[in-house]
């Protein structure tokens, strides 16, 4: 990096290779203006400490903007044209490069559900859902089995049960987790004892909720049914 230019500076597209030698973030400011039409781009460095240690506002020009749209056209035309068939298969050769030594893709398996996800998602209607909402199938049925441990510890923690830091040792300590503990069982208790009768039962969990592994869920699925789809 050069240290002698300006702190911050505005700078055109032309000029980027001068002000900007990560490659990576040159593309990364060109494909922010092309997608979201913007004319200027700005691009803040800073260090672990928050600090701005660089600012760039990067103009572009009609021309630039066009000439990248025409070689993202072309890279879809060559490489996904499989991506946007409504009735075509991942081909083989999309499935071995994810095999492959390519580590952001994580396997063909994981690439197959990203791509199956991002498939159904187009099909829907606009606005999308929030992807807060969407739950890998593998992380949905770890949450089923594994039971309520993390849950009830983020509970615990939210409970801000600390003693007096001049009673602080690991007596006191012990003592406040066990009371966040039961503060968590009453807590639990009031969601089941307070939810409505008439609440439908969410499938597949009416027939198993009696299951030890389960009750976790159960006991989140009345919660929500409650407190979120009551006010939706």
């Amino acid at each position: 990096m050069n240290t002698d230019r300006d702190k911050h500076a505005a700078i055109p597209f032309n000029a980027v290779s001068e002000y900007l030698p990560n490659v990576s973030e040159r593309y990364q400011i060109l494909h922010h203006a092309f997608t979201y039409n913007f004319k200027k781009v700005v691009l803040i460095v800073g260090d672990n400490q928050s600090e701005v240690i660089q600012s760039t506002i990067v103009s572009f020009s009609d021309s630039i903007l066009e000439d990248y749209g025409k070689v993202l056209k072309k890279i879809k035309d060559l490489s996904l044209f499989w991506a946007y068939d409504e009735n075509a298969e991942v081909p083989d050769f999309v499935k071995d490069i994810a095999s492959g030594d390519i580590t952001t893709l994580n396997g063909a398996e994981s690439m197959l559900s990203a791509f199956y996800l991002w498939k159904s998602m187009m099909s829907l209607p606009l606005p999308l859902p929030s992807l807060l909402q969407i739950i890998p199938i593998y992380c949905a049925y770890w949450n089923q089995v594994k039971g309520g441990s993390d849950t009830t510890t983020k509970l615990m923690d939210a409970c801000h049960l600390f003693p007096p830091r001049q009673h602080t040792n690991a007596q006191s300590v012990a003592v406040s987790r066990c009371i966040s503990i039961f503060l968590v069982f009453v807590h639990r208790h009031i969601q089941i004892f307070s939810s409505k009768k008439t609440t439908p039962p969410m499938h597949p969990l009416a027939d198993s909720a009696m299951l030890p592994a389960n009750v976790p869920h159960t006991m989140k699925a009345c919660w929500m049914q409650r407190f979120i789809l009551k006010d939706s």
